[in-house]
Protein backbone atom coordinates (compact mmCIF):
# COMPACT_ATOMS: atom_id res chain seq x y z
CA UNK A 1 0.00 0.00 0.00
CA UNK A 2 1.10 3.86 -0.61
CA UNK A 3 1.47 6.01 2.12
CA UNK A 4 1.07 9.63 1.44
CA UNK A 5 1.75 10.96 4.90
CA UNK A 6 4.22 9.07 7.52
CA UNK A 7 5.76 9.48 10.84
CA UNK A 8 8.50 8.39 11.59
CA UNK A 9 9.76 7.59 15.36
CA UNK A 10 13.27 6.29 16.06
CA UNK A 11 13.93 5.89 19.49
CA UNK A 12 15.89 3.66 22.40
CA UNK A 13 15.54 2.45 25.45
CA UNK A 14 17.45 3.15 28.10
CA UNK A 15 20.39 0.83 28.68
CA UNK A 16 19.25 -2.35 30.35
CA UNK A 17 15.88 -1.61 29.32
CA UNK A 18 15.54 -2.97 26.03
CA UNK A 19 13.12 -5.73 26.68
CA UNK A 20 10.30 -3.91 28.72
CA UNK A 21 10.53 -1.10 26.33
CA UNK A 22 10.07 -3.62 23.56
CA UNK A 23 7.14 -4.93 25.31
CA UNK A 24 5.45 -1.96 26.47
CA UNK A 25 5.83 -0.56 22.50
CA UNK A 26 4.49 -4.15 21.10
CA UNK A 27 1.88 -4.41 23.94
CA UNK A 28 0.80 -1.31 24.80
CA UNK A 29 1.75 2.13 23.17
CA UNK A 30 1.69 0.73 19.34
CA UNK A 31 -2.10 0.29 19.89
CA UNK A 32 -2.54 3.76 21.69
CA UNK A 33 -1.13 5.15 18.95
CA UNK A 34 -3.69 3.84 15.86
CA UNK A 35 -6.59 4.44 17.85
CA UNK A 36 -5.78 8.35 17.34
CA UNK A 37 -8.42 9.61 14.50
CA UNK A 38 -5.40 10.77 12.76
CA UNK A 39 -3.46 7.53 12.49
CA UNK A 40 -4.91 5.04 9.48
CA UNK A 41 -2.08 2.41 11.18
CA UNK A 42 1.54 2.03 12.66
CA UNK A 43 4.00 -0.53 13.16
CA UNK A 44 6.99 -0.86 15.41
CA UNK A 45 10.81 -2.23 14.45
CA UNK A 46 13.83 -3.09 16.25
CA UNK A 47 17.40 -3.07 14.30
CA UNK A 48 18.73 -5.92 12.94
CA UNK A 49 21.46 -7.71 14.78
CA UNK A 50 23.30 -8.10 10.88
CA UNK A 51 22.04 -4.79 9.96
CA UNK A 52 23.69 -2.84 7.07
CA UNK A 53 24.73 0.19 8.95
CA UNK A 54 26.28 3.70 7.54
CA UNK A 55 26.96 7.03 8.38
CA UNK A 56 25.86 6.88 11.98
CA UNK A 57 25.86 3.29 12.61
CA UNK A 58 23.61 1.96 15.65
CA UNK A 59 22.41 5.17 16.81
CA UNK A 60 18.71 4.22 16.95
CA UNK A 61 17.49 0.31 18.13
CA UNK A 62 13.72 1.20 17.54
CA UNK A 63 11.44 2.46 13.86
CA UNK A 64 7.89 3.21 14.44
CA UNK A 65 6.31 4.27 11.43
CA UNK A 66 2.39 5.40 11.41
CA UNK A 67 0.64 6.21 8.34
CA UNK A 68 -1.35 9.31 8.97
CA UNK A 69 -4.92 11.22 7.83
CA UNK A 70 -4.72 14.21 9.45
CA UNK A 71 -2.04 16.91 9.67
CA UNK A 72 1.37 16.10 12.00
CA UNK A 73 0.78 18.94 13.82
CA UNK A 74 -2.82 17.68 14.98
CA UNK A 75 -1.70 14.09 15.31
CA UNK A 76 1.22 15.24 17.93
CA UNK A 77 -0.82 17.80 19.23
CA UNK A 78 -3.81 14.76 20.50
CA UNK A 79 -0.75 12.39 21.20
CA UNK A 80 0.94 15.20 24.12
CA UNK A 81 -3.01 15.38 25.33
CA UNK A 82 -3.14 11.96 26.00
CA UNK A 83 -0.16 11.10 27.44
CA UNK A 84 0.41 10.04 30.73
CA UNK A 85 -3.51 9.15 30.93
CA UNK A 86 -5.47 5.85 30.75
CA UNK A 87 -5.33 6.30 26.78
CA UNK A 88 -1.49 6.98 26.29
CA UNK A 89 0.33 4.88 29.11
CA UNK A 90 4.08 6.61 29.01
CA UNK A 91 7.07 4.33 30.23
CA UNK A 92 10.46 4.72 32.10
CA UNK A 93 12.29 2.57 30.17
CA UNK A 94 12.71 5.13 27.07
CA UNK A 95 15.96 7.19 26.58
CA UNK A 96 13.53 10.32 26.10
CA UNK A 97 16.70 12.37 25.11
CA UNK A 98 17.22 9.76 22.08
CA UNK A 99 13.91 10.21 20.53
CA UNK A 100 13.44 11.77 17.19
CA UNK A 101 10.20 12.29 15.33
CA UNK A 102 10.31 12.66 11.55
CA UNK A 103 7.03 13.74 9.24
CA UNK A 104 7.07 13.18 5.77
CA UNK A 105 5.25 13.49 3.03
CA UNK A 106 5.45 10.63 -0.45
CA UNK A 107 7.69 12.30 -3.20
CA UNK A 108 5.80 9.11 -5.35
CA UNK A 109 3.86 6.03 -5.35
CA UNK A 110 5.53 3.14 -3.78
CA UNK A 111 6.83 0.68 -6.15
CA UNK A 112 6.88 -3.16 -6.43
CA UNK A 113 9.97 -5.15 -7.87
CA UNK A 114 7.19 -7.43 -9.49
CA UNK A 115 3.54 -7.73 -9.43
CA UNK A 116 3.85 -10.69 -7.05
CA UNK A 117 6.31 -9.61 -4.89
CA UNK A 118 3.65 -8.01 -1.80
CA UNK A 119 4.22 -9.39 1.51
CA UNK A 120 3.46 -8.92 4.85
CA UNK A 121 6.27 -9.94 7.15
CA UNK A 122 8.93 -7.78 4.67
CA UNK A 123 11.88 -6.14 6.70
CA UNK A 124 12.49 -2.60 6.45
CA UNK A 125 15.82 -1.36 5.03
CA UNK A 126 15.66 2.83 6.02
CA UNK A 127 17.44 5.20 4.19
CA UNK A 128 17.83 8.82 4.91
CA UNK A 129 19.99 11.40 2.78
CA UNK A 130 20.19 14.39 2.13
CA UNK A 131 21.61 15.95 -1.34
CA UNK A 132 24.88 18.33 -1.81
CA UNK A 133 23.71 21.74 -1.35
CA UNK A 134 22.04 23.28 -4.53
CA UNK A 135 21.68 19.56 -5.62
CA UNK A 136 18.12 18.53 -4.76
CA UNK A 137 16.49 18.57 -8.47
CA UNK A 138 19.53 16.11 -9.67
CA UNK A 139 19.21 13.79 -6.41
CA UNK A 140 15.52 13.40 -7.12
CA UNK A 141 16.27 12.93 -10.91
CA UNK A 142 18.52 10.26 -10.35
CA UNK A 143 16.78 8.84 -7.43
CA UNK A 144 13.83 8.14 -8.96
CA UNK A 145 14.37 8.33 -12.66
CA UNK A 146 17.64 5.57 -11.88
CA UNK A 147 18.20 4.12 -8.66
CA UNK A 148 14.74 3.15 -6.70
CA UNK A 149 14.52 0.76 -10.34
CA UNK A 150 18.06 -0.78 -9.77
CA UNK A 151 17.77 -1.40 -5.78
CA UNK A 152 13.95 -3.21 -7.16
CA UNK A 153 15.96 -5.29 -9.53
CA UNK A 154 18.56 -6.74 -6.91
CA UNK A 155 16.56 -10.61 -5.73
CA UNK A 156 15.04 -9.99 -2.42
CA UNK A 157 14.28 -6.58 -2.50
CA UNK A 158 10.03 -6.51 -2.73
CA UNK A 159 8.86 -2.67 -2.93
CA UNK A 160 9.92 0.68 -2.08
CA UNK A 161 8.80 4.32 -1.26
CA UNK A 162 10.37 7.77 -1.69
CA UNK A 163 9.34 10.31 1.34
CA UNK A 164 10.23 14.76 1.57
CA UNK A 165 11.26 14.82 5.32
CA UNK A 166 9.41 18.23 6.43
CA UNK A 167 12.20 20.69 8.21
CA UNK A 168 11.15 20.42 11.64
CA UNK A 169 8.87 17.92 13.35
CA UNK A 170 7.86 18.49 17.38
CA UNK A 171 10.32 21.36 17.89
CA UNK A 172 13.36 18.98 16.84
CA UNK A 173 15.24 19.84 13.21
CA UNK A 174 15.47 16.98 11.10
CA UNK A 175 19.21 16.21 9.77
CA UNK A 176 17.70 14.62 6.88
CA UNK A 177 15.83 15.57 3.91
CA UNK A 178 14.75 12.87 2.24
CA UNK A 179 13.69 9.30 3.10
CA UNK A 180 13.59 5.60 1.61
CA UNK A 181 11.43 2.75 2.65
CA UNK A 182 13.04 -0.36 0.94
CA UNK A 183 11.27 -3.80 1.82
CA UNK A 184 12.67 -7.39 1.86
CA UNK A 185 12.26 -10.58 1.96
CA UNK A 186 12.96 -12.05 5.52
CA UNK A 187 14.50 -14.74 3.95
CA UNK A 188 16.65 -13.00 1.18
CA UNK A 189 17.36 -9.60 3.44
CA UNK A 190 21.11 -10.36 4.35
CA UNK A 191 22.19 -11.65 0.54
CA UNK A 192 20.06 -8.68 -1.16
CA UNK A 193 21.92 -6.53 0.87
CA UNK A 194 25.45 -7.42 0.35
CA UNK A 195 24.86 -7.59 -3.39
CA UNK A 196 23.65 -3.93 -2.86
CA UNK A 197 27.19 -3.19 -1.33
CA UNK A 198 29.06 -4.95 -4.61
CA UNK A 199 27.00 -2.99 -7.04
CA UNK A 200 26.95 0.30 -5.61
CA UNK A 201 28.78 2.77 -7.87
CA UNK A 202 29.02 -0.09 -10.36
CA UNK A 203 27.34 0.20 -14.11
CA UNK A 204 24.55 -2.03 -12.20
CA UNK A 205 23.95 0.94 -10.37
CA UNK A 206 25.82 4.24 -10.62
CA UNK A 207 25.43 6.77 -7.89
CA UNK A 208 24.80 10.22 -8.17
CA UNK A 209 27.27 13.22 -7.67
CA UNK A 210 24.32 14.77 -6.32
CA UNK A 211 24.00 12.34 -3.34
CA UNK A 212 25.73 13.85 0.08
CA UNK A 213 27.56 10.45 0.85
CA UNK A 214 28.56 11.67 4.25
CA UNK A 215 25.46 11.97 5.73
CA UNK A 216 23.62 8.98 4.44
CA UNK A 217 22.08 6.86 7.25
CA UNK A 218 21.02 3.14 6.19
CA UNK A 219 19.84 0.33 8.62
CA UNK A 220 17.49 -2.66 8.40
CA UNK A 221 14.67 -3.20 10.89
CA UNK A 222 12.51 -6.55 11.44
CA UNK A 223 9.03 -5.64 12.35
CA UNK A 224 7.75 -6.50 16.08
CA UNK A 225 4.21 -5.81 15.54
CA UNK A 226 1.70 -4.17 12.63
CA UNK A 227 -1.76 -2.41 13.49
CA UNK A 228 -4.19 -1.20 11.05
CA UNK A 229 -6.38 1.63 13.08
Amino acid sequence: MTHDSILLVLSNANVGSERAYSDWYRERHLADMVQLDGVAGGAVHERAGDGRDSGEAGRWRFAALYELRQPVGDVLADVFDRAGSAAMALTDTIDASGVLMLSAEAIGARRLASSDADQGDALRYIVLTNAVAGEDDALNSWYDGRHLDDVLAIPGFVAAQRFRIAPETAGKQSPWRYLAIYELAPEAAAAALAELTARAGGDAMPLSPALDRDSVLAELFVPLRELPA
